[in-house]
């Protein structure tokens, strides 16, 4: 009898079309949670996770978020925000530890 960890939960994950935001996103859905990813693009809903659109930088962008994601869910009983700070400046490169002229 194999009884999954997270079932029954609702889970809101931002920063979900990709990269750790996807990753944990299929976590939690694999172990029985409701997930709702978001996003500023809704990628293909390829792996059963539903997608709700939202751009988190702007400034009262959570207040639509949380608006979606409460009418899609009912209530969110998990939340991880893995979204990156896009508007951020890239960050600086740091020159190597080479010394000019050693291989």
């Amino acid at each position: 009898m194999s009884t999954k960890l997270l079932e029954g939960e609702r889970a809101l994950v931002t920063g979900c079309a990709g990269g750790i935001g996807r990753g944990i996103a299929k976590a939690l859905k694999d172990e029985g949670a409701t997930v709702l990813g978001s996003d500023i693009t809704v990628p293909p809903a390829e792996d059963g996770i539903d997608f709700l659109a939202a751009d988190l930088a702007k400034r009262d962008g959570w207040k639509g978020q949380l608006e979606g994601a409460l009418a899609k869910l009912g209530t969110i009983s998990l939340f991880v925000h893995a979204a990156s700070p896009r508007r951020l400046k890239p960050t600086r490169r740091f020159p190597s530890r080479r010394r000019r002229g050693t291989p």
